[in-house]
């Protein structure tokens, strides 16, 4: 399945096989392709959460609308952003210099003036939480299409209860919910039509 072929035949799922399985390692598989997502100075500030146990699920489901899809779906992921946005990139620059891929002083570099462009800022800092988890979250969604899972996103859910049930540290936003699975054969609508006329050249028109 190529890239073009994934967009085009994702839909955002509501009937999923409940019967169906996902065994840790293929959930490992996604999440990890899914990190191939950029970060804003590579900073990887995101956290996933697989959730499979049936009772969280069903603490979850009862604070999200009670969307069957929360316990129906093979694995329910929570995506999070860290607004602590710097947090992980001392760690992950030293990855970067210890396979020759970056010299240590543009680590340094990454890491003095990643620190100093997020620091004292909030809502930056908040926005880029949203981003980050965003990207790994839509590459999450090809990944499992890719595999033949369907997915559903979700913002219909009370965030501070979730991250209350998940244990979700504060310095963490859960941007968003994420069903993921094989559908069931029938139950979900066909992919809605796309506007064309979202494009402007140099300006906005």
């Amino acid at each position: 399945m190529t890239v073009s072929e994934a967009l085009k035949q994702r839909l955002s799922a509501n009937a999923f096989d409940p019967q169906a399985e996902l065994s840790r390692e293929q959930i490992t598989e996604l999440v990890q392709l899914a990190t191939e997502a950029p970060t804003s100075f590579n900073t990887q500030n995101w956290h996933v959460i697989a959730i499979t146990d049936p009772e969280i699920r069903k603490q979850i489901r009862a604070a999200a609308w009670d969307q069957a899809k929360v316990t129906d779906s093979a694995v329910l992921f929570a995506v999070l952003g860290n607004t602590n946005v710097v947090e992980n990139l001392p760690e992950v620059m030293t990855m970067a210099t210890n396979d020759g891929i970056v010299a240590p002083e543009i680590k340094d570099w990454f890491e003095t003036n990643a620190a100093q462009f997020y620091k004292d800022k909030p809502e930056l800092s908040r926005d880029e939480a949203l981003r980050s988890a965003s990207y790994l979250a839509m590459s999450l969604m090809l990944a499992g299409q890719e595999k033949g899972y369907g997915s559903g996103p979700m913002i219909g859910f009370d965030p501070k209860e979730v991250a209350n049930i998940l244990k979700v540290p504060q310095n963490y936003v859960v941007t968003l919910l994420l069903s993921m699975g094989p559908l069931l054969p029938e139950g979900n609508w066909k992919r809605k039509p796309r506007k064309k006329d979202i494009l402007s050249f140099d300006a906005f028109s």
